[in-house]
């Protein structure tokens, strides 16, 4: 279309009412991407950050382990999707959903142009409840260790299996480690430490270090985590009591309240 027929264009479609454009509005001028969720659950088991994965039951990557995720229905928000397809693929239901980032590379998916909404979950792994359904013909927990800062290898919890970024569908490492580093970032200045204890009304200094070792992947010194973070949470940090561990030691109780 030339500047002059485009200027009568635009002049034709300003003559019309809104309803009367939208009504004669040819939408099939334009190609369409087609828009997915990808959802990952995120805990930690002591002090392991884990996440669960799906094994694909269907091409493309048949058989190759992923994020849960899928397409978002004509009628629904991304939100709802996220809260749909994760039911769907591992029947996990309840949980917080926070959208991570957009992933939109050109070919991400061999099957056509797909543009990827991303989401974190967070579940303490005693209300991780979790089974595969839809197009997933499995579901486990694996273990994200660090191969080195920028390097992370997958280990199953209750199989032989290691995965690595070649072994993932799609562009999902990239994804998972974009959700880690996310996870890192927000140490400092957000309860997702927090978010991840067993029981917020009754833990010790130990679980909560081993939460932040987790996800930060460093070392602490026990004394100066306990100092610094009770200085953080002096306002909401009380002590309850005590108890013995396993070695017959008393180890100091603690509750937190909500913000």
């Amino acid at each position: 279309m030339n500047l002059e027929s485009s200027k009568e264009q635009i002049e034709k479609e300003n003559a019309l009412t809104e309803s009367e454009f939208i009504k004669q509005y040819d939408s099939s001028k334009y190609e369409k991407p087609s828009v997915t969720v990808d959802i990952m659950v995120f805990t930690v088991i002591k002090d392991k950050l884990c996440v669960l994965l799906i094994k694909r039951g269907r091409h493309p990557f048949k058989d190759a382990w992923a994020i849960p995720g899928g397409f978002i229905n004509m009628d629904e928000d991304a939100d709802t999707a996220a809260k749909r397809e994760l039911e769907e693929e591992t029947k996990v239901t309840g949980v917080h959903l926070e959208q991570l980032y957009t992933f939109s590379s050109v070919h991400r998916d061999p099957r056509m142009r797909v543009i990827s909404i991303s989401y974190i979950a967070i579940v303490p792994y005693n209300k991780l409840q979790y089974a595969y359904g839809d197009d997933a013909s499995d579901s486990r927990i694996f273990e994200i260790r660090r191969a080195n800062d920028d390097v992370y290898i997958l280990d199953s919890l209750d199989y032989n299996i290691r995965l690595s970024k070649s072994d993932l569908a799609f562009d999902h490492y990239e994804i998972l480690k974009t959700a880690i580093k996310r996870l890192e970032g927000k140490l400092d200045y957000t309860d997702i430490a927090i978010d991840f204890l067993l029981d917020k009304k009754n833990f010790s200094m130990n679980e909560i270090l081993w939460i932040y070792k987790a996800i930060s992947g460093k070392e602490y010194s026990k004394p100066n985590f306990a100092r610094d973070f009770k200085a953080r949470y002096q306002n909401r940090l009380v002590k309850t009591g005590q108890e013995k561990s396993n070695h017959g030691k008393p180890v100091n109780k603690y509750s937190i309240s909500d913000k």
